[in-house]
């Protein structure tokens, strides 16, 4: 936030969905990208990691940051970083939230109404969450990942992915085990938030968080890539970025 402040607060201004989860989380954050930019709504689309190359992690209408207008903001970006460094009391940004703030600038360029934001681990201590109350928050699903981080148990995960849900927002969650979405609600009385279980797939999720913000119709199919990508056949090669179990289960 210190650092933002600097840059003259690019997070805000826009109309905020925010989506975490264990798995599933940036197919929800790319097809909900997709139907809002069908309904003619100019949007933005911050995701991570990326597969090939950095500026994956930043789209605006489906398009990709190009490399020239990346490299400039980064260079009208390099004082506040130093200054940052000099004299913030919690140290300069890290490599995400220099990229996050890099997106934001970006999307206030591009007069985004709509950004469309992938947690990178947790929710309530990521540099994501340092926007204002989205309209829709989402958990996909809790399971064991970045255990070290976030708790070794899914209690622990569950608390923490759950920081999203703020004031006034509709949250949707599609995680099957009630112990853990009864966490979820709890959190949303508290908070002031609605809360929604889906019952079904990413694609079912994102037709209700459509549906919340007046969008009806088809949801587009999305296939990311190294997502179980088949990228030749004889002999055949798979190339799958899934590194923890519901990932490789699904």
């Amino acid at each position: 936030q210190w650092f933002l402040n600097l840059l003259g607060n690019p997070e805000r201004g826009f109309k905020f969905i925010h989506i975490t989860g264990t798995a599933g989380k940036g197919t929800v954050a790319t097809m909900m990208q997709n139907v809002l930019v069908k309904s003619v709504r100019t949007t933005g689309l911050f995701t991570s990691p990326f597969v090939t190359t950095s500026i994956e992690k930043i789209q605006v209408n489906e398009l990709y940051i190009a490399p020239d207008e990346f490299a400039q903001i980064v260079e009208e970006m390099k004082p506040a970083i130093d200054e940052a460094f000099a004299k913030c009391p919690w140290g300069g940004p890290s490599y995400f939230e220099r990229f996050l703030a890099i997106a934001l600038v970006y999307f206030r360029q591009q007069k985004c109404e709509w950004v469309v934001l992938e947690v990178g681990c947790g929710g309530r201590y990521d540099a994501t969450n340092v926007i204002p109350a989205p309209v829709i928050s989402a958990i996909t699903n809790i399971d064991y990942d970045h255990t070290h981080i976030l708790g070794k148990t899914l209690t622990k995960i569950a608390r923490d992915k759950a920081g999203i849900i703020k004031k006034g927002s509709k949250f949707f969650t599609t995680e099957t085990r009630s112990r853990l979405r009864k966490i979820m609600e709890d959190i949303c009385q508290e908070q002031g938030a609605s809360y929604e279980y889906v019952q079904g797939s990413n694609k079912e999720l994102v037709e209700a968080m459509a549906k919340a913000i007046g969008i009806s119709g088809e949801i587009p199919e999305v296939k990311l890539p190294a997502r179980f990508e088949i990228v030749q056949k004889n002999p055949l090669v798979i190339i799958d970025g899934a590194h923890n179990r519901i990932k490789i289960k699904h």
